[in-house]
């Protein structure tokens, strides 16, 4: 299995698809830095 570089930015003409919880409905983004560093690698 290949490994994922987290550190990598989103590529352009990409579709992703991004949900606004995690499994079972619980929160992905349990810290506000959590939730800048996504937006950091979407920029």
């Amino acid at each position: 299995m290949a490994r994922i570089n987290y550190w990598e930015k989103f590529e352009g003409d990409i579709c992703y698809h991004l949900y606004n919880r995690g499994i079972n409905g619980t929160t992905i983004f349990t810290q506000t830095k959590n939730y800048h560093f996504f937006l950091q690698k979407w920029t």
